[in-house]
């Protein structure tokens, strides 16, 4: 199988075994299937702890979207999402600034105190 793909020796000259493609195959299933570990742990008869160690670089990588909003998990299955607009950024004026600061005081005050149930009122 090796030598009909071209895949008997590596770089280096040395022969590969069936078992050396293994790192290969851990990548792929990361990459491209989206794979858990957990169930990619079972699938190769190895530890999660060890896919973390040698492969947990992968995970960002393949999970990039989904921790930027540009996708999500849907039936095990990743999907690019609509772009999401933009936080916006908004100006307060001195006015709202001032009663915010007020507020907040306010609420460090009432933690000082203990006395939470008087936040429960408003």
């Amino acid at each position: 199988m090796l030598t009909k793909a071209g895949l008997l020796c590596d770089a280096n000259g040395r022969k590969r075994s069936l078992y050396s493609l293994r790192h290969t195959y851990a990548t792929f299933q990361i990459l491209y299937s989206h794979i858990d570990l957990h169930l990619l742990s079972k699938n190769m008869g190895t530890s999660i702890a060890m896919l973390e160690r040698h492969y947990s670089h992968l995970e960002v990588l393949h999970r990039a979207d989904i921790l930027a909003g540009r996708a999500e998990i849907t039936r095990g299955r990743v999907r690019k999402v609509a772009a999401k607009k933009e936080t916006e950024i908004i100006q307060l004026d001195d006015a709202a600034v001032r009663k915010t600061k007020e507020a907040a005081q306010a609420v460090e005050a009432v933690a000082r105190s203990g006395n939470t149930a008087s936040l429960r009122n408003h």
